[in-house]
């Protein structure tokens, strides 16, 4: 798979994320919300900030790699944009139930580093 058709697939990717998420937002009304209505609200918005992190995270990355970047070298961004995802979905659910300070955000954003500091020295 070329770098092209993978960027394509991820954009059409988010972008599906991104109508599922509205969808759910728009048909599922928030007084008549079960657990199945969470768990697909959490799980389209996990799949769309994960796309475009990973989608802002390629771009960064292309732009500043001094050389060629190929499909294979993109793990990295894509494990750190599941990180990013999975820690705006904490924060979203720290704030669904009310306990969400910049402590507790201070605490999962620090998680999140340390997760992704024992993937990079793990090599």
């Amino acid at each position: 798979m070329t770098l092209r058709s993978y960027l394509w697939s991820l954009r059409f990717f988010v972008l599906t994320a991104f109508v599922a998420w509205i969808g759910v937002i728009y048909f599922i009304g928030p007084f008549d919300l079960s657990i199945i209505g969470y768990i697909l609200f959490y799980l389209t918005f996990f799949l769309f900030t994960s796309g475009i992190s990973v989608l802002i995270l390629t771009t960064i990355w292309r732009r500043f790699a001094f050389e060629t970047v190929s499909a294979q070298e993109l793990g990295v961004t894509l494990r750190q944009g599941i990180l990013i995802g999975l820690l705006m979905v904490i924060i979203l659910i720290l704030q669904q139930f009310r306990i969400l300070a910049w402590w507790d955000a201070l605490m999962a954003v620090t998680a999140i580093l340390l997760i992704e500091l024992f993937f990079l020295t793990k090599k």
